[in-house]
């Protein structure tokens, strides 16, 4: 499993942990339990994705798992929130597994040692410092995956992020795609219409497909990725439905 995207847990504790994260992050750590997880986003006062993660609590506070490289980059950019709030941030070591469901009703562990290939099968988004600050939650499909509290209060990019949801349609999504023998096709790389302009990013890399945050009017067309312009393969399906790409009743 590639460093970028090993999960390693951060304990944040103090009076004011669950506050603080809640003004932070996508989903509602008011209602965590112990017997849940809790899956969002971290984002930028523009709304854009700086690190996912996954939030687990503890005896002594909450477990935020998120990956190891760019760790301590998000630390940074949370501790500038901190104030005058009780939160303490610690990395700490951790054999547990943690899950995150799926909407089709399965789980997607964050510590599986397949990392890149399961999330490419189950339609989950992976945020590096490649794609880092790129994509508003909604371009990588995680209100569909249950990573977006609507009705919550007020959190960093929040503003954005509603109105894009509450506007209607999204007009990108994070699609799957066939990836092809032997292609080189990289995280990060720019997606293009074959022999015209770009469409949208390589966001996960798996064995046999790619996950591409892709403008939807490009979903049908011919695509090239890279500098070298591999051909991405046939359009997959995902394990849950794309809203925009749904058949209109007549």
């Amino acid at each position: 499993m590639s460093s970028d995207t090993i999960y390693d847990p951060v304990r944040v504790s103090g009076a004011d942990a669950v506050t603080f994260l809640n003004g932070q992050f996508t989903g509602n750590v008011s209602t965590l339990t112990d017997k849940d997880t809790l899956f969002g986003a971290f984002c930028s006062p523009k709304g854009r994705t700086l690190a996912l993660a996954v939030l687990v609590a503890c005896d002594d506070g909450i477990e935020l798992w998120t990956p190891r490289r760019g760790r301590d980059d998000l630390i940074a950019h949370l501790s500038r929130y901190i104030l005058r709030a009780k939160v303490r941030f610690e990395t700490i070591s951790s054999d547990r597994s943690v899950d995150v469901p799926l909407p089709d009703g399965g789980v997607f562990s964050i510590t599986d040692p397949n990392l890149e290939a399961r999330a490419a099968e189950a339609g989950m988004p992976l945020i590096d410092e490649r794609t880092r600050d790129l994509f508003v939650p909604q371009m990588i499909n995680l209100d569909l995956l249950g990573g977006v509290d609507f009705k919550k209060g007020c959190y960093t990019g929040q503003e954005i992020v509603a109105r894009t949801h509450f506007l209607g349609k999204s007009k990108r999504r994070l699609l799957a795609y066939a990836h092809r023998p032997h292609a080189t096709v990289n995280v990060g790389d720019t997606v293009r219409v074959a022999g015209g302009s770009a469409a949208g990013k390589v966001v996960v890399v798996g064995s046999d497909r790619v996950l591409v945050s892709l403008q939807l009017r490009f979903s049908d067309a011919a695509l090239v990725a890279g500098d070298a312009h591999h051909p991405l393969g046939d359009p997959l399906a995902l394990p849950y439905a794309i809203p925009e790409l749904a058949p209109t009743a007549e």
